[in-house]
This record gives C-alpha cells, structure tokens and sequence, in this order.
C-alpha cells in the first residue's frame, strides 16, 4: 500500500469517526428530527460517496403514508420534503433479502420513492430499515451512479448509519411522547391545563398589541359524576371523550379548547367582535352538549354551565381571567345550571360575602351556635300530631337571607361542615324526641333533613345506629327527608337509603313536585312517605287546575300505597280540600308554625291521642 493510498484511507476512517460522533452529538443537543436529519444526511453522502441520501419515515397513525426527506450530493438548495404511499411490509421483507434496485424497478412497491431519486444521477439504490421496539418506522436508502465493487470496502455501510438513525428515531418519538404526555390530555387528546394556560398567555399578549377583544368560557357538566357512579368510569370516559368532539365542533379552528381536568373544559375564543358573539357561541356549545348520547347501549342526557370572562376587560393576567371565569361558571351552577353567565363585579361581590359566610358557617359549626326549631305534622282524620320535623336555626347569624337556612345549609354543603352539623341535628333532636317519649306524649316519629353529601358518607349508618341506640329510640321512630335530587346520586347514597329502610327507618320525599326525579323512583326505592311541596297548596282550593294536579298526586300516592303529607297548609279552605281527597296529613301555619320544644311540648300535652 503506498503513502498516498494509506493517507487516503486514513483521511476517509476520520471522515467516517466525525461522522458518527456527530450523529451522536446531535443526538445528545436536539430533540427536533428535521434539523438532525439537515445534518446527517449531507455526512452520509459524504462519507459514502453516493449521489442520494433519503430518510423515509412512515407515518405512526398510518402505515400506508410516509414522508422522504432528500439529499442529492451536487444540488446546490435543500430538497423539498415528500409525501407518498409506501407497502411498509413489502420494502421490510425486501430489506431482509437484498440492498440494491435500479432506478426503474418493475415493482410499483419501490418505484413511487426511487424514481424521483433519478435526479440525482444515481442508478442503483442500498435500503436499509430502520427500527426500535421491534417495530419498522422507516427506512435509509442511499443511491450510487453505479453499482458498487464487492472488493470496495470503506470501513462504514449504510448498516451503521442505518443504525444511527434508529437510535435518533427512538430518541425523537420518546421526547414527543413525553411532550404529549407534558402538554396533552391522554383520554381526549385535548391541551391540558398547563398548555392552555402558556396559549392563553400567548394570545392574551397578542391582543394587547392589536387591541382585538376575545373570551374565556369555563365549561363544567352538569351532574356527570352520576355516570361515572351508576355507569361506571368507562362510560364517563367515554362521555367526556363525546364532549369534548362536540365542544371543538363548535368552535373555529383558530380557537383553543383544552380539558382542564375532570370534568371542566376551557375554550379560548380568539377574535370576538362582541360579548353577543361570544355569547352565542356559548350557547351553540351548551344545546349541542344537551343532546342525548348513547354509551354501551344506554342513553344519558347531557348539561353544561358555562362561565364567561371578556379579554382584556375582565382582567389583564391569566389568573385574573381564569378566576372571573371561575366565578361566573360558580354562579351558573348556583343559579340553576344549564345557563351561560358572564363575569361581573357584582358577582364576584357576592362570592366574597359567600366565602364569609362560608367561614362564619363552619365557625357557628364548631361552636354549637345553632339550635332547633320543630314543625307539628298533623293527621288530616284525627287532627293529631303524628310527628314533628326538626328545623335548623341559626338565631345569632348574620343579619339578612345569611341567616336562612336556604343559605347557609347549601353553603355547609359544600364543605364537609354538612356532616358535623348534620351529626349535631341528628342527636339534638333524637335527645328530644326521647324527652318527650318519656312523658308520654305520644308522638310517633321524629323527621330530620339528611342532604346528598350525608348520604353519601360511609360512616351515616353507623352514626345513625349509634345515636337511636343511645337514646333508646326505635327505628321506625325516625324519619329522613330527601330531596327528589338524591335519588339519581346512586352509588354510596342508593346503598345508605335501602339499608336505612331495611333497619325500619322511614324514608320521606320532600319538595315533591319540584325536582326532576322519575316517578319510576317512587316504584324503586323503598319511599315511604311523599310530601307535596308548598308551591302546589298555593292556589287551593279555587284553582281548578291546581286542584285536579293535587288530587292526582294524592290518589297515585294511594295507588303506590305510599302515605302523604302536604306541606304549607295555611288556611281551613286548603285543610278542608285536602281531607276530602283523603291526604294523610299537613303540615303549615294552619297547625302549627316551627316552634322551640317548651311550647311544643304544650302543643302535644292538648293534642289528641292517637290517629
């Protein structure tokens, strides 16, 4: 071997180590393929002395299509990037089998991505797969002017670039998952949280710049954990799969929708002219997201409350907007759910005076600062008092509707206050009721108010038991009012109400008529008692409408042989009407309005016996 050629081998080995190391540096520096893919392929054409370089890189979500990226060694500009159809299981198979195929093969499987390598000058072609996970993701095909000599040996072969290149290709899809992990939801393929908010941040400083107006809706479904309780949590994901295809259905491509967790979305609307356009595209988001859907064979009805923040005028930060938008979702929720609210001072007015009364609610909760009123429930035949019910007080509130029950009691809800405060109620009005047992006054039960959140507790039972026990009183001697509500919860709520009942506990519906439950409930669950609600009393007797709605209710009562109470009975006209219907019992001014238990006491020593 002469000096020249040993110098020119050498030359070429520390062309071919350069090479390499510098896959391997790129590989360490950048995660972006196209960059890495601009500097390899010109080092492979070099080192290999070839008139093509290409990467053919097959698409994940479609094993048909892929993408060419080319170098041709004497082209003075970067190629244009390809797209083309490719037999992914032919040109692996063909790779297992030989490396070299002329320009115009008679198999169509390679000529759609080698013929336009003709350019080049090459006439034969080395491919080479290339593969990690034991799955093919591409392939590295190298064109020559003509066909190489089996003696010619250059020490490096499209092999070992080949394999190269699979390291960078592996390294390139983990790095996008862990993207996609970092920015995207993994159920609905939805920006998460974290990247709506650097969008928001984005588009909020662009609009600063351009003076443009846009808006922030914060969508949250309405009652969606009941699909996941009685369906199952394959069925809400299912659902919120649904949702979210709808919600981008009716929104431009220009805006962002995102799933922030659970069941809250955010939609970022980019260019709105006006809060009227805002708002419908509000409301085209809520009637789509109202229709029925189907999931495994069962149809669930939808609903969403949306809350609306204008950008820039609602705040100039991303939290400020986030909570407008919080706030306004809030106080459609609070206002009947199923509405579109835009934020205002005035409501973010009222939620902090509600976040007070919230503190000042689990304050009075840990004081023992409430106390109990009782309601006479009178039997309609005898006019005897059969029970009473236990109404909660709050006589040192704040002034004005804080002190309601209506108020605080849905404000204790929200919090786990609930449970100590219903714990409370439990046993003070159990510790009365066995007061008066012991005097013989001949009262039948005692009825309390138990809310969603108790029943859904896993230690009610066990309070329950605990306290009736303590004060001797009988099951049956204890009455729980629900809300119609309750009784879609399902789950750890379905369970508590049918064991209460099978202890001998009386269940009773309150409000009836107002909520939204099936009468196949009625049939289902083990209600004993339906109490009409007071909005239905209203207009009796001198409303004949009013009357035959009254008197329908009472006879299916009877039909399901469930006992009845009406509810604010006021005048002798109402009690009248309803005795001649054959109502059990009423409850209202007319007999007895909420009383502390000294004069209910004196009420039930005048009472007459028995029913």
């Amino acid at each position: 071997m002469t000096v020249a050629s040993l110098t020119a081998n050498l030359d070429q080995h520390r062309s071919i180590i350069e090479a390499l190391s510098e896959i391997d540096r790129l590989l360490l520096q950048s995660s972006a393929l196209e960059p890495i893919l601009d500097r390899v392929l010109p080092s492979i054409g070099s080192v290999l002395r070839c008139k093509s370089a290409s990467v053919i890189l097959v698409d994940g979500d479609c094993q048909d299509h892929a993408r060419a990226y080319d170098f041709f060694t004497d082209a003075a500009t970067k190629r244009p990037l390809r797209r083309l159809e490719v037999d992914v299981r032919h040109l692996t198979e063909a790779c297992r089998q030989t490396m070299c195929w002329w320009t115009t093969p008679d198999d169509v499987h390679f000529a759609s991505f080698l013929a336009p390598l003709a350019e080049s000058g090459a006439t034969v072609f080395q491919l080479c797969s290339l593969h990690h996970d034991q799955k093919v993701s591409g392939f590295l095909c190298v064109g020559h002017a003509q066909p190489l000599k089996a003696s010619v040996s250059r020490g490096i072969g499209v092999t070992e670039f080949a394999e190269r290149l699979s390291v960078v290709l592996a390294n390139h899809e983990r790095m996008a998952q862990l993207h996609r992990h970092a920015n995207f939801d993994a159920l609905t393929d939805l920006p998460n949280r974290s990247l709506f908010l650097d969008r928001l941040e984005c588009e909020r400083r662009k609009l600063q710049e351009s003076g443009g107006r846009a808006a922030l809706l914060y969508i949250d479904l309405d009652h969606f954990k009941r699909i996941n309780d009685v369906e199952g949590h394959s069925a809400g994901d299912a659902v919120l799969r649904l949702v979210a295809s709808r919600i981008v259905h009716c929104v431009k491509a220009t805006d962002t929708v995102a799933r922030l967790g659970g069941d809250e979305f955010a939609v970022f609307l980019a260019q709105v002219p006006n809060d009227d356009a805002a708002r419908q595209v509000a409301v085209r988001i809520l009637d789509c997201l109202s229709r029925p859907v189907k999931i495994d064979g069962r149809i669930h009805q939808l609903g969403a409350s949306i809350g609306l923040a204008r950008v820039p005028e609602d705040g100039d930060s991303i939290e400020a907007l986030m909570k407008c938008s919080d706030i306004a979702l809030y106080r459609a929720k609070e206002s009947g759910r199923g509405r579109v609210v835009f934020f205002s001072a005035e409501i973010q007015d009222r939620m902090i005076a509600r976040t007070a009364l919230g503190a000042s609610v689990r304050q009075a909760v840990q004081n023992r600062d409430f106390d109990l009123a009782f309601q006479p429930i009178v039997c309609c035949r005898s006019q005897a008092v059969l029970g009473v019910e236990a109404l909660l007080r709050w006589p040192n509130g704040p002034e004005g509707e804080g002190r309601s029950p209506s108020i605080f009691v849905p404000i204790a809800e929200e919090s786990d206050a609930i449970l100590d405060l219903g714990a409370w109620v439990l046993a003070t009005a159990c510790r009365q009721f066995a007061a008066w047992k012991q005097r013989g006054l001949g009262l039948r039960y005692i009825s309390i108010n138990v809310s969603a959140r108790q029943l859904k507790d896993g230690a009610l039972l066990d309070t329950i038991l605990a306290t009736l026990a303590r004060h001797a009183i009988e099951p049956a001697e204890l009455q729980i009012e629900i809300t119609e509500s309750v009784l879609a919860e399902g789950g750890a709520t379905d369970r508590n109400l049918r064991k209460l009942s099978a202890l001998g506990a009386k269940l009773a519906l309150d409000d009836f008529g107002t909520g939204y439950s099936s009468l196949n409930y009625l049939r289902t669950f083990p209600i004993s008692t339906l109490k009409i609600d007071r909005s239905f009393m209203l207009d009796l007797p001198g409303n004949d409408g009013a009357c035959r709605l009254v008197e329908s209710i009472i006879r299916m009562c009877v039909a399901l042989k469930k006992e009845v109470v009406a509810e604010g009975v006021e005048h002798q006209g109402q009690f009248d009407f309803l005795s001649s219907l054959g109502c059990g019992a009423v409850q209202g001014y007319l007999t007895g309005r909420p009383m502390m238990s000294p004069d209910v006491g004196r009420l039930l020593s005048r009472s007459p016996a028995g029913a």
